[in-house]
């Protein structure tokens, strides 16, 4: 009878514990919600273009890495680049399916001891005549022929000579002396047949205001109104297209000329760099006047490569991000060609499209990442015909192109969700103080339409703080504990842990740095913690010379203590003790150094050899502590090579005991807005970037022939870690054959400069890598700057760094400030 009635109570608890555990489980999990009402679709993206390759297999492009194609008449393109079969330049006529191409011939001095050079290559668009400048530099070879001065020798180098004091000439490497330079313009027909070669070298002469003579450089080169314009520092040749004769040469009324180029229109104008801008000018050919161009994009011009106009535009402008037509009255580009909603993938790329006769763009570039051509027929889709899917804005203040790319890729294979960017680095200027990016990334993060749902944090200039406290965004934590397929503890949890505020994970970062502190051995032993009171006892007794840091200053080193006060000096539950003895040793260091870099300007601009000497100091001892970051597993033998000696990885001074004394330094901080329609697909992409197939670019893997694996970030995904925990220390090789035709493969040895020296670097051992593993996986502190914190602290420390107030006042009124700072953030 009393095993039944246990029976019955222990059901009716099993019970009561499952509607217990009903009532708490969300009715939705994150990563399952579906899509808000109103969420945007790939049906609201405009300027998507539909992109089909072109195959340059079989063909003369197939070894040829293009740098330029320029659009000629009749359909025809010229086409140049660097042969990788005979490593030279190569220059061929073909069309836009690049299957059928004819060289053009370019002329090259035979004569021994000469180059030839090709440069500013361009088509006449009204005939279709090819023009370029040919340089031919020759020089006499031979000791005999040195051309010695009392004091000095003429020697020569790639492109020029020069003289040069005799002491600093080595008798057996001055062989090279005498060299000239000239230019002729060349003109070449539509079909490749020179028409003629004239000399412009006297052209290429500039005297400066002294009367010195030198050949100046062309920096831009176009066709307008009948004439080949070449710009030469200031001055604009005007050269008569039918006779190959300069008419006229036109001085600009400015220093410096940046660029010159054409508009549709047939205007002429260029830029030149003003007080604190860039300007535009124009340039009337009649009567040789400029005017100041009221460009309303003149300012941030430089964030565009531009060229004569087409599709009804004055000008067209790209980026890595679009096609823009603009025309001078308008505030902003017109959007042509969105390269993300096309999902084509520029990277940095600026390459400009050129326009086809039937409307088409043709896209043609290098992508060195993966070693071959792109070449790219663009066509305008139709935004019904445009596969739906559900549109994530990723958004920041800037977007790196290794994320943007990652993302582009993940784009490519995911059918439910395509990501779209928002890059705010537009918004900066010099009017702005080039905070415009901060300001308006701000406004639409805290508004209901023009909110982004994934954000890029920068946590140097975004007041992080606020968004947090007003809820801004969500909790990755809870994503990832609803998430099945993901698993915490395949991840460097401390780095998770780190990243907390206030107990809950707002940001993830797929890849980190550390860094620490190192000093010698014979000085700290085998110390891996010390305290900020035996960190201020060793500044307090080091001798005249010596010094703890090199060039330590309150702004610089002095935030990195904050940061760490950040951490050791608010607990979790908010409660703050910077009134601690702890902080006031930090203040106390943070007295005896300077403000800012400026104290040490004059040591340096006084002494030729400060910055030879301020690298020797750690191997001498005169600066104790350098810092050390560890971005592979390949970095004690550097350390080693500056501090003269084995290395002890003291850390920052902690007041925790299991502290390292390492800080994590996220490279990219990522968070999830709260407020976003599509909070399940925002996870799918942070799943994608902590996802094997990501983190493996970090994991320092090298190709067949040792290329790659110079990773300068470490992954967060434990099993990549281990991979590259193993391939950094990897020695390089490389290979060449010997004089009996034989292959040789040798290590290649490692070094860094030290002052004026060269130092061989040791190899790495597995002994290295555990250590350096330790600092990693046991690091604890995010370093992240409070703007807000360091404003309070400094500001209310500056009466005890005048000598007004004691350390003991101003650390209690800093620390009732930044409580009630914490309080409102709570």
């Amino acid at each position: 009878m009393k095993k039944r009635i246990f029976s019955l109570v222990l059901a009716a608890v099993m019970l009561l514990n499952a509607f217990s555990l009903t009532a708490c489980k969300p009715q939705t999990s994150p990563v399952d919600a579906k899509p808000g009402e109103g969420a945007l679709t790939t049906k609201s993206l405009q300027n998507v273009y539909k992109a089909e390759a072109v195959s340059t297999i079989g063909t003369v492009f197939e070894n040829l890495r293009i740098s330029d194609v320029v659009k000629m008449t009749d359909g025809k393109l010229l086409v140049s680049g660097y042969s990788t079969a005979d490593y030279e330049d190569k220059y061929y006529i073909t069309d836009e399916t690049f299957q059928n191409a004819s060289e053009l011939t370019i002329t090259k001095e035979q004569t021994e001891n000469s180059e030839t050079y090709i440069n500013n290559l361009r088509v006449n668009p009204a005939d279709g005549s090819i023009w370029y400048i040919k340089n031919v530099y020759t020089y006499e070879d031979g000791e005999a022929a040195i051309k010695e001065t009392e004091s000095s020798t003429m020697v020569s180098y790639y492109g020029g000579s020069a003289m040069v004091a005799v002491d600093d000439v080595a008798a057996d490497t001055a062989t090279v002396v005498d060299s000239e330079d000239r230019y002729y313009l060349v003109k070449v027909d539509a079909n490749g047949n020179i028409v003629t070669e004239t000399d412009m070298t006297a052209m290429m002469q500039v005297t400066d205001e002294s009367g010195n003579t030198y050949t100046g450089y062309v920096n831009s080169m176009l066709f307008s109104g009948g004439y080949l314009v070449l710009c030469i520092e200031n001055k604009l040749n005007l050269v008569n297209v039918e006779t190959v004769q300069l008419e006229k040469t036109v001085t600009l009324d400015v220093d410096y000329v940046d660029m010159v180029f054409c508009g549709a229109s047939g205007k002429i104008y260029f830029t030149s760099w003003g007080d604190s801008d860039m300007e535009v000018y124009s340039l009337n050919l009649e009567n040789e006047k400029t005017e100041k161009e009221d460009f309303a994009l003149s300012g941030r011009l430089y964030n565009y490569s531009y060229e004569t106009g087409e599709l009804g535009y004055e000008l067209l402008l790209v980026d890595s991000n679009a096609l823009y037509g603009y025309n001078p009255q308008d505030a902003e580009p017109t959007e042509i060609c969105n390269y993300t909603n096309s999902d084509i993938d520029t990277r940095y790329n600026r390459t400009m499209p050129l326009v086809l006769d039937d409307g088409r763009l043709l896209l043609c570039y290098y992508d060195y990442d993966q070693n071959e051509n792109e070449v790219l027929l663009l066509s305008r889709v139709d935004p019904s015909q445009v596969k739906e899917k559900y549109v994530i804005t990723v958004a920041g203040r800037y977007i790196n192109y290794d994320l943007k790319s990652a993302l582009m890729k993940f784009n490519r294979t995911n059918d439910e969700y395509k990501v779209i960017f928002k890059d705010y680095s537009k918004y900066d200027t010099e009017d702005n103080e080039y905070q415009g990016a901060y300001q308006q990334l701000d406004k639409d993060i805290l508004s209901k339409d023009s909110a982004p749902d994934i954000i890029l944090l920068d946590t140097y200039g975004m007041d992080y703080e606020s968004y947090i406290s007003k809820g801004v965004f969500a909790d990755l934590e809870t994503f990832m504990d609803a998430d099945e397929s993901f698993h915490k503890e395949d991840y460097l949890e401390n780095v998770f842990e780190a990243m907390k505020i206030n107990g809950k994970l707002y940001t993830v970062t797929p890849t980190v740095n550390f860094m620490t502190l190192a000093g010698k051995k014979s000085v700290f032993g085998e110390k891996t913690h010390w305290t900020m009171q035996e960190f201020l006892d060793m500044h307090n007794s080091l001798g005249e010379g010596e010094q703890m840091f090199s060039e330590a200053t309150r702004d610089g080193f002095g935030s990195m203590f904050l940061m760490i006060a950040k951490d050791e000096f608010i607990e979790d539950s908010g409660k703050c003790s910077f009134n601690s003895e702890d902080f006031q040793n930090i203040l106390a260091y943070l007295k005896d150094i300077p403000a800012d870099y400026t104290a040490y300007e004059e040591k340096w601009q006084e002494n030729p050899n400060y910055w030879q000497e301020n690298e020797l100091s750690y191997s001498k001892g005169t600066t104790k502590l350098r810092p050390m970051y560890i971005y592979n597993f390949n970095v004690i033998p550097e350390t080693e090579a500056y501090m003269g000696e084995e290395v002890t990885f003291i850390g920052y001074p902690s007041s925790k005991e299991d502290s390292v004394g390492a800080m994590i330094m996220p490279n990219e901080e990522i968070a999830i807005n709260a407020n976003s329609k599509v909070k399940a697909g925002c996870w799918e992409v942070l799943k994608y970037l902590l996802s094997d197939e990501y983190q493996n670019k970090y994991s320092g893997e090298r190709d067949e022939n040792g290329n790659g694996g110079d990773s300068y970030q470490v992954p967060i995904k434990k099993n990549i870690l281990e991979k590259k925990m193993k391939n950094d220390i990897v020695p390089y090789y490389y290979t060449y054959t010997d004089e009996n035709g034989e292959e040789v493969k040798e290590k290649q040895n490692s070094s860094t400069w030290i002052g004026d020296q060269e130092v061989e670097l040791r190899d790495s051992t597995e002994e290295d890598v555990q250590r350096l593993y330790e600092i990693i996986t046991k690091a604890n502190v995010c370093a992240r700057e409070d703007k807000k914190l360091t404003e309070i602290i400094m500001q209310d420390a500056q009466p005890y760094f005048d000598g007004q107030k004691s350390v003991e006042e101003v650390a209690g009124i800093i620390n009732s400030r930044v409580q009630i700072y914490v309080n409102e953030r709570q």
